[in-house]
């Protein structure tokens, strides 16, 4: 992998500033990675019109050993969110796969694609 991160978030805030009104982005909340990150996360959309989509880690090829240490089950997050207050929305046709979640108290929201998982 390389370290673009600076470039991603550059691009977010290129995208507002042309005036897209909301903003999704993708990325996989791995066991032992970045799980502990969730409120960072979390804090990250609070203020922003971002729609994070946490994608659950699938188990691919020779990545058996990957997912074995790093799966997260997408129904694990799913109940966290509940718990503190997240709201699971009626689907809309522009969610594609995700379960989108909001809460009232932040401008993003979460969405949640989980093909493993099943509600």
């Amino acid at each position: 992998g390389q370290d673009k991160f600076q470039q991603v978030m550059d691009g977010i805030d290129a995208a507002f500033t042309a005036g897209f009104d909301k903003v999704q982005v993708n990325t996989v909340l791995m066991r032992d990675v970045n799980h502990h990150q969730l409120d960072t996360f979390l804090a990250w959309i609070k203020p922003r019109r971002i729609q994070l989509r946490f994608i659950e880690l699938m188990e691919t090829g020779e990545g058996s050993e990957l997912f074995r240490r790093h799966h997260i089950s997408g129904m694990v997050l799913r109940d966290e969110l509940l718990k503190r207050g997240w709201i699971h929305q009626i689907r809309q046709r522009s969610d594609g796969p995700a379960q989108v979640f909001c809460h009232p108290d932040y401008e993003g929201e979460i969405g949640l694609i989980m093909p493993l998982s099943r509600i």
